[in-house]
């Protein structure tokens, strides 16, 4: 069964890594689809401020970035982060 995470409906894992997955979710407002990048939040990953820092810098980078072969940004949340 499909979970959701804001107004996304999460369909399946598009890949994984040691620190976050990827999704592909739905909107199902307007039916688009997109690849969202969840960071894993265990007892294993620590996830402290100098690792959001990175994850900020990342998302402002990956922001400015307009190439076919690369996937827009569209949105960033920072939500259920402690």
């Amino acid at each position: 069964m499909p979970s959701q995470l804001g107004k996304y409906t999460l369909l399946s894992t598009l890949g994984k890594g040691a620190h976050s997955k990827v999704k592909l979710a739905v909107d199902p407002a307007t039916k688009e689809y997109y690849a969202i990048k969840i960071l894993k939040k265990s007892n294993k990953v620590n996830i402290d401020q100098k690792y959001l820092d990175l994850v900020i810098t990342e998302v402002s980078a990956l922001s400015h970035l307009n190439h076919p072969n690369i996937v827009n940004m569209i949105e960033f949340s920072n939500e259920g982060i402690v």
